[in-house]
């Protein structure tokens, strides 16, 4: 059963969370983009380590984002390395020091400034993180009510657990960054790591970082995970409804799949293969072409009906719109669910509803190109793919 919203809106405070997995650590990063190659460093480790991350970006504080190139190329590398982009405010100010006019403002800014960036008008940032986690984190009931019922208009507040104070240490010191969040682990503390997109320390730490954290047992996911485990709903299900979330029949879910799949291939590049974007297992999780690496993400079985993913994740056409272009994703597999039902035709996966293929994107086979849906054509490479 979904928790109920608490005063300001639904939020992940600062405890460890989720609270049925000790072991589990989110990764996020906040402040950035910067031009000084530490942002698309930290994302390039994350990648090749196969690690999930959320950014929470400003859009006016190291740099501006609406008119500066490079800060825009960061904010799309970013994103087409497939992973989830937050909101952080546009100047990075206390919240609770503010107007409520202004804080809608800096709330939404970043919001419209990365539809622009990103091409993309109908994004929504659903992740929202307070500066100093202020009015949140310490601040007045009044506070936190005032400025909770303007975030929640647009997103989740997310707090953190552990906070390793990055930017504290000095920027030789890689150690002090890893030592930080090994103490608050080997001390009982999981859940959301609150890192800095902008400090070369942290860079420098991360890949050790990682190393050390697996070796102690945790594994990785993502905030969005956090957010299905304590309220039962996605943030954008959470938001889109206003309100308190009306808690709905949940259906059966299919049981999982036989079979230990594998990767799927464009016919075009068998060194590419379908990807599920950030390594997420949230529901909503984009579908996108990467370099094939052996991960979970893309290990793919099909049962006659359904491509799965990960167990329990089939492919999905977003919100049944077969419009050509529509961008599929992944959600909990459900017996009856015609989103998810798909015919394999020789190198074809076809909707077993409609005359619409599974479709490589302008036919790139750039890593993080998103996997569309569009009308079948015989002899069309970019909808002809190698199934395992």
């Amino acid at each position: 059963m979904p928790h109920r919203r608490q005063s300001g809106g639904p939020q992940i405070d600062f405890s460890s969370q989720p609270t049925n997995d000790n072991k589990a650590i989110a990764l996020t990063f906040d402040d950035g983009p910067d031009n000084s190659g530490v942002t698309t460093g930290i994302v390039d480790v994350l990648r090749n380590k196969g690690v999930p991350a959320t950014f929470f970006v400003n859009t006016n504080n190291y740099n501006d984002v609406s008119t500066d190139g490079a800060a825009q190329n960061v904010i799309r590398y970013v994103a087409n390395n497939g992973f989830t982009l937050g909101d952080h405010t546009v100047h990075h100010y206390d919240l609770a020091t503010l107007s409520d006019a202004q804080v809608e403002a800096e709330v939404t800014g970043v919001e419209t400034t990365l539809q622009q960036v990103l091409n993309n008008p109908s994004l929504r940032l659903t992740l929202f993180r307070a500066p100093y986690g202020s009015p949140y984190l310490g601040g007045s009931a009044a506070q936190i009510t005032r400025v909770g019922n303007i975030v929640s208009r647009h997103a989740v507040e997310i707090g953190w657990a552990i906070d390793p104070q990055d930017y504290n240490c000095a920027t030789n010191d890689p150690g002090c960054v890893q030592n930080n969040v090994f103490g608050a682990v080997d001390s009982g503390s999981w859940g959301i790591v609150l890192l800095h997109a902008t400090q070369p320390q942290t860079l420098a730490a991360l890949p050790g970082l990682i190393d050390g954290l697996r070796a102690r047992g945790f594994h990785f996911i993502t905030v969005e995970d956090v957010v299905q485990a304590r309220y039962g709903q996605s943030s954008a299900q959470l938001i889109g409804g206003g309100g308190t979330p009306t808690p709905t029949p949940t259906p059966t879910p299919t049981p999982p799949q036989s079979g230990g799949g594998g990767p799927v291939h464009p016919i075009a590049n068998s060194g590419k293969c379908l990807d599920v974007t950030g390594i997420s297992q949230a529901n909503g999780a984009g579908v996108q072409l990467w370099d094939c690496w052996g991960g979970n993400n893309q290990q793919w079985h099909y049962d006659g009906s359904h491509l799965v993913v990960y167990g329990n994740k089939c492919l999905d056409l977003t919100n049944g719109n077969q419009a050509n272009g529509n961008h599929l994703q992944i959600w909990d597999c459900f017996a009856g669910n015609t989103n998810q039902e798909w015919l394999l035709q020789g190198n074809v996966l076809r909707w077993a509803h409609g005359n619409k293929c599974m479709d490589l994107t302008d036919g790139s086979t750039a890593n993080g190109n998103p996997i569309q849906v569009w009308d079948c054509f015989t002899g069309n490479r970019n909808q002809q793919w190698t199934f395992s």
